[in-house]
């Protein structure tokens, strides 16, 4: 998720979630969609994805043995 934030407190919250945020002082913009879009796929890239599934996969399988 991409999150456009004019409050800089909640940056940190939704970062914890996962959530890409950039800090909007005065609105959106082009260039901020630019920003937001770049970080974005920096911070969820095929790769990371692949990852996430990976260790999804091996958290199943490991409790499926445990049963």
């Amino acid at each position: 998720m991409l999150f456009f934030n004019d409050e800089g407190h909640n940056k940190d919250a939704v970062s914890k979630m996962g959530i890409t945020s950039i800090f909007m002082g005065n609105g959106v913009n082009l260039g901020a969609l630019r920003q937001g879009l770049s970080k974005f796929s920096q911070n969820h890239s095929p790769m990371e994805g692949k990852k996430q599934r990976q260790k999804s996969l091996k958290k199943s399988s490991s409790s499926e043995t445990e049963e």
